[in-house]
């Protein structure tokens, strides 16, 4: 049965969940000089990447496919090793350790909080040079020294704390406060945006890790060009939680030129917002 709740009551829930939201402290930054509010430290997310990984590997459907030698292993380990070189100057207490998993239809890599990176084959084809692969790589190290992943459980948690805080001073039953935790979580997401606002940073550093590794920061021009042409134009993004590829191709096309003429310092996140 769905659950009416009056327009008035969800409206004044809706309120007070927001003026919550916002007197939240925000607790950490990122390298950007972006605030969030921590509610798990980043020694406890690195503990969340590292048990996330190892069970990742100790599966045995993913064991069996982790690629230990051969020319896309021998890619990804000389590519990774350059570029943790750089970030490990943002994050020497990092464990970084990598691995490569043979799924040739996954177009995908991550990099878990803590550095525990994995590179799909599937990517390879699509980055189609070292400089494109380095670019991707890059990317998701970013994800992983800007504490993305620390600050979206802290979103998960905070989302709850609201609804569990709301709904109990409501009265509300478990259902009512299930509900109330799910429009929070759309609104909550609608107005920071922090999804398409961490995958532009993550493009962003990454590339600064690109330049600094020694790699062609057209590289990463190139492999979004080629995910344009892999996915068809993008759909508006204004729903969306990642920016558009075109709109990222254009993004690091302007870092660039920043990076180029007024030096890394010289960028700043207000640029793309």
């Amino acid at each position: 049965m769905r659950l009416r709740v009056p327009f008035r009551v969800r409206a004044l829930l809706l309120t007070l969940a927001l003026a919550f939201l916002g007197a939240l402290p925000a607790c950490e930054t990122t390298q950007t000089g972006r605030s969030y509010m921590a509610l798990i430290s980043r020694d406890e997310a690195a503990q969340m990447g590292e048990q996330a990984f190892r069970e990742l590997i100790a599966d045995p459907a993913t064991a069996s496919r982790i690629v230990r030698s051969g020319p896309a292993f021998q890619q990804v380990d000389r590519i990774t090793r350059r570029m943790v070189d750089v970030a490990r100057k943002d994050e020497p207490g990092f464990q970084w350790e990598w691995v490569v998993i043979d799924e040739p239809q996954t177009v995908n890599a991550f990099c878990l909080p803590g550095g525990k990176i994995a590179v799909y084959t599937g990517i390879i084809p699509v980055a189609k040079s070292d400089d494109e692969l380095a670019a991707v790589i890059g990317h998701e190290i970013a994800h992983a020294t800007n504490h993305h992943g620390q600050k979206r459980v802290s979103q998960a948690m905070r989302e709850g704390l609201i609804s569990e805080v709301i709904g109990g001073a409501a009265g509300m039953s478990q259902e009512e406060t299930e509900i109330l935790a799910g429009a929070i979580g759309v609104v909550g997401s609608t107005f920071d945006d922090y999804s398409r606002d961490d995958e532009t940073e993550s493009d962003i550093v990454g590339l600064r890790y690109l330049i600094e590794a020694g790699y062609d920061p057209y590289g990463a021009v190139r492999f979004w060009e080629n995910m344009v042409k892999l996915s068809g134009p993008s759909q508006s993004d204004w729903m969306s939680t990642h920016p558009a590829n075109e709109l990222r191709v254009e993004n690091l096309k302007k870092a660039i030129e920043i990076y180029r003429t007024s030096g890394i310092e010289a960028w700043k996140f207000e640029h793309y917002n």
